[in-house]
């Protein structure tokens, strides 16, 4: 998913080629637009294809503790998805606003800091956390409630969308400020 975007972006880096796109009847707005339906339905079809694998691992199964498993899975799907929809919508405003040289540098920084934070609570903080965590026992608990399940299958992805929409807001902007400069 991370390099998506940096592909994505790399491939229209350049003034030339931000200004033949220019010369075209296409405004700022749909440039940017195009950047986000793209990573949108590149996403969608992986749902898609993803949602398709568990329907033929399910037709497969024969053990009813596994099909009810994969019956979560699938419901937990679109939750998942979302939640790797929200990588681009924090990536893309870094890359379209810096560009994918600068943008990459400020991820970097990020993600060295947030391993940094990770690396001081694994040597000061409580690891008994550790031990709590148990994804059956967390399977389990969503299987028996149901209607978290349900709230998490309908509001995951507004929220996501509503976050994914932002951020094209803010790359708009950004792309506007940034304009046709080279990196």
């Amino acid at each position: 998913v991370g390099k998506m975007e940096i592909s994505l972006i790399a491939a229209d880096e350049g003034r030339k080629q931000k200004q033949y796109y220019f010369s075209m009847p296409v405004s700022k707005n749909q440039y940017v637009a195009s950047k986000y339906l793209f990573l949108l339905l590149t996403f969608w079809v992986l749902l898609s294809f993803a949602s398709l694998l568990q329907t033929l691992c399910l037709l497969q199964c024969e053990k009813e503790s596994l099909q009810e498993m994969i019956l979560l899975f699938d419901g937990l799907l679109p939750a998942m998805t979302c939640g790797f929809l929200l990588l681009p919508a924090i990536e893309l405003p870094f890359f379209i606003g810096m560009g994918t040289k600068r943008g990459s540098q400020v991820k970097t920084g990020l993600l060295i800091m947030v391993f940094f934070l990770i690396i001081v609570y694994l040597f000061f903080g409580d690891l008994t956390i550790l031990d709590r965590i148990n994804f059956m026992a967390i399977l389990n608990y969503l299987k028996n409630h149901t209607a978290l399940l349900l709230v998490l299958q309908v509001a995951a992805p507004y929220g996501v969308f509503l976050l994914y929409y932002l951020s094209y807001r803010i790359s708009c902007v950004l792309f506007r400020k940034r304009g046709l400069e080279n990196d």
